[in-house]
């Protein structure tokens, strides 16, 4: 159940897909760099962005963060948006440090003030300490579809293909075959 937290989701969506470019953590291998130095690097981040210090965190994106936002003012404004949306925030429940693809991977989780879902804040920067990434969106803890289907074995290194489904619920209506969208409630109840 989705409560006021995420009334600004869409902006929060498109947002991150602009914003975040080095796709999940689940994958991730043992950080090269220490834990430690990546998890005090995430939170330094984490409270630059928090506290408002925005021109920072933008001298220190990479040119390709820089036009997905296309100006420090987009990134105030999503930073707007986020405190208005979320609040402060009042719990860290986990934080993660990993490495993917020369990149260090900082994940914090935690719950904000206007809400109880959990929300995962999420930073990935390069060897020279430049922003390659960043993310803050809900972490869903309802089950959920994620599935790939690519056009080579090895995992990541090939094109993502259509995968259809057939005889399915999709928001309360059947489906004789379909491929599934993004944040549509799907079962299987009664098409067996």
């Amino acid at each position: 159940m989705r409560d006021r937290l995420f009334s600004g989701v869409s902006l929060v969506a498109a947002l991150t897909t602009a914003l975040l470019s080095v796709g999940s953590v689940v994958c991730a291998q043992p950080a090269t760099q220490s834990d430690a130095a990546i998890t005090a690097r995430g939170r330094e981040l984490t409270t630059l962005f928090y506290d408002g210090k925005l021109d920072v965190v933008w001298k220190q994106a990479s040119a390709d963060l820089k036009a997905a936002l296309e100006s420090s003012d987009k990134l105030k404004a999503f930073h707007s948006k986020v405190l208005d949306d979320l609040g402060k925030e009042r719990e860290v429940l986990d934080e993660r440090a990993s490495t993917k693809d020369d990149l260090s991977v900082y994940v914090r989780t935690a719950r904000f003030e206007h809400g109880s879902t959990p929300v995962e804040v999420e930073w990935a920067w390069d060897a020279s300490g430049v922003i390659q990434g960043f993310r803050i969106q809900p972490k869903l803890q309802e089950p959920h579809l994620h599935f790939h289907l690519q056009s080579t074995p090895t995992p990541f290194e090939g094109e993502g293909l259509p995968a259809t489904f057939r005889n399915y619920t999709a928001d309360g209506a059947h489906v004789a075959a379909g491929e599934l969208r993004k944040g549509q409630r799907v079962s299987t109840s009664g098409h067996r």
